[in-house]
């Protein structure tokens, strides 16, 4: 086989490898088909030009061309016509009346007033609220004995002040703050251990029931707010939102394995998913640390975190410090949970930027 040097020759041969089928070149060129795609091809490009590549030689050259103009989705900053979503609010393990080297019920306070502060922030940007449902999950008093896990030291004062004294009125400023919403409120708690005040006390004697009657009391001439306290033996609620069902109970019935949450709660919840008959969300505290899972194909559960902060008992079963943060989402009528959001409530805990 010759191997063309006119410029003509070439472009004969670069349109014969591209047009004519397999047994034509063979017969054609008279030369084994290696020695036609590789050989040939290989001595050709050394003739030419050695900086030339072998696509050059016996492939056209590919012309790339801009794309066409998109149909872009138009983009509009400010949603005009937002379909109205439900607030609700999951507030877990206050503890109020604990003691730690960074929490008191003072630092509780301006927690709960930047809490406070967050929500009126996410209703503006999220608006319009159709309604506020608020998840109380226990433990918000912290008690005064040993059982509740409540040390003397521990402890700034006795129950009776935790609940009449701080508690109805920090909660019932929340409540009234909210109000000027001019939307319904609903109130849904569960009992918390830190509630029980002893082992052989009957199951629906708890200080976190009774916080939550004594609101109910203190706030009956307000039509916009309606409180649920616990009922019964139950350590949970179903509530239903916008026809999604959500879970909720303290968490403190579930036992840890090798001192992890994760897999007893799941095992935990799976029971309750068919013991309620489904629900699509649950929620609880107990744990101290955010963290969230799937229980199955059709629900997942979120640990809500606390107000506290140096607290023993996360440090103690996670090795994990804690950081006072509550949760907040939105309930759409077709979506069911939208957007979330872990409100922090002291400026002191928020992220470092690292230099």
């Amino acid at each position: 086989m010759t191997i063309p040097k006119t410029k003509e020759k070439i472009e004969e041969f670069k349109k014969d490898y591209s047009s004519l089928p397999k047994d034509k070149l063979l017969e054609k060129y008279k030369a084994s088909w290696s020695t036609i795609s590789r050989g040939w091809a290989w001595r050709l490009k050394a003739k030419r030009d050695k900086k030339a590549t072998i696509a050059e030689v016996i492939e056209p050259k590919i012309e790339y061309i801009p794309y066409p103009k998109f149909d872009l989705i138009e983009f509009d900053s400010v949603p005009k016509n937002r379909d109205p979503e439900t607030l609700v609010l999951v507030f877990s393990d206050w503890h109020i009346g604990k003691l730690t080297k960074s929490f008191s019920i003072e630092i509780l306070n301006k927690r709960v007033d930047t809490l406070i502060e967050s929500t009126i922030s996410i209703v503006k940007h999220n608006w319009p609220i159709d309604k506020i449902v608020i998840f109380f999950l226990g433990d918000i008093v912290q008690g005064e004995n040993v059982f509740q896990g409540s040390k003397l030291e521990e402890v700034e004062c006795n129950v009776h002040k935790q609940i009449y004294i701080h508690g109805v009125p920090l909660l019932s400023r929340v409540l009234m703050t909210l109000s000027q919403f001019g939307v319904d409120i609903e109130v849904h708690s569960v009992d918390g251990n830190h509630g029980r005040y002893a082992k052989e006390a009957p199951t629906g004697t708890n200080w976190d029931r009774a916080l939550m009657c004594a609101l109910q009391a203190a706030l009956s001439n307000n039509s916009k707010i309606k409180i649920y306290p616990s009922e019964g033996f139950d350590s949970y609620k179903v509530i239903d939102i916008k026809g999604f069902k959500f879970f909720i109970t303290h968490g403190s019935d579930i036992k840890m394995t090798s001192g992890l949450p994760m897999q007893a709660i799941a095992k935990k919840m799976n029971g309750w998913f068919d013991l309620t008959n489904r629900f699509n969300y649950a929620y609880l505290g107990h744990f101290h640390t955010k963290s969230s899972d799937f229980i199955n194909s059709h629900a997942d559960f979120t640990i809500c975190p606390t107000l506290v902060t140096d607290d023993p008992f996360g440090i103690a079963k996670f090795a994990r410090a804690t950081v006072p943060q509550q949760l907040c989402f939105g309930v759409h009528h077709r979506q069911g949970r939208t957007w979330q959001f872990a409100l922090n409530c002291d400026d002191k805990f928020l992220p470092q930027k690292y230099e």
